[in-house]
Order: C-alpha cells, then sequence, then structure tokens
C-alpha cells in the first residue's frame, strides 16, 4: 500500500514520481478501466482533493480534482484508468501543495477522516468506462 504520509503530502512532485515510476511496469501493462467521476461535499465540489485507488495487488491509480470536482485516475503518464477490481479509495485536500509558481501551501483537511486517514472507501472498477462519483457529508 502506498504510504499514507506520502500521499498526505499531497505535492505534485510526488504524484508525479509515482506516476513515473508507473511508467516503468512496461507499455502493455494489466488492464484498465477508465475511471472518472466528482466528489462533491454537501453537495459542492471539492477543488484540489487528491484521490487514489488502491487495488489489493498491484499499482494504484491517482487523480487531482479540478475547480468543479471533477476528476480523470491516471495509471501513468499518458495512461488513464485503474486496474479491474476492487480498490481501497482515499480522498484528502488537506497536506502540502507544490503552486504552479513553485511555492508551498500548507492546506487544512475538510474532509471527513473517513475518507482519508480511516478511509472505509471501497470501489470496484469494470472493464470500460467507469463513472465513480463520491458524495461526501461533513461528519461521515
Amino acid at each position: 500500500m502506498v504510504n499514507r504520509q506520502l500521499f498526505r503530502s499531497g505535492q505534485a512532485a510526488t504524484v508525479a514520481l509515482l506516476l513515473g515510476l508507473l511508467a516503468g511496469c512496461g507499455q502493455d501493462g494489466p488492464p484498465l478501466g477508465t475511471v472518472t467521476g466528482t466528489v462533491t461535499l454537501d453537495g459542492k465540489p471539492v477543488a484540489d482533493a487528491r484521490i487514489l485507488f488502491q487495488p489489493a495487488e498491484g499499482s494504484p491509480s491517482l487523480a487531482i480534482t479540478d475547480d468543479r470536482g471533477n476528476y480523470n485516475l491516471a495509471y501513468a503518464p499518458g495512461k488513464f484508468g485503474a486496474m479491474l477490481g476492487e480498490h481501497q479509495v482515499q480522498i484528502t485536500t488537506g497536506g502540502l501543495f507544490r503552486m504552479p509558481d513553485g511555492t508551498e501551501q500548507d492546506r487544512k483537511e475538510i474532509l471527513p477522516d473517513s475518507c482519508h486517514s480511516n478511509s472505509a472507501l471501497v470501489r470496484t472498477v469494470e472493464p470500460g468506462a467507469n463513472v465513480i462519483d463520491f458524495e461526501i457529508r461533513s461528519g461521515q
């Protein structure tokens, strides 16, 4: 499993490094299903949330939500999707963010622990296109 502290740091460089390491897994790799969706908190989109889909065995897939809460999982650079099967999911907004200008911001976590440090989120990725939305409620 990916080190939770590494995931929580959230720096763009960390995500790029992980995706770069995944690229070494071969061009063909395992079968993937594409995964897109939206993350909302109390009905409002969550921007800049980091999402990790971790299968029981194999490499994780990662994404960062846009301003509308939309995401598209990446398995490796230029290779979108996630391995087929069941995944433990972590979603976080807290930790260090590297901004486009090179500065860092330490952001407050706005999501409940049940989404990240004590995540009970489990989702299954099927062959083909998967739309997996996360409608999170405060205090969940």
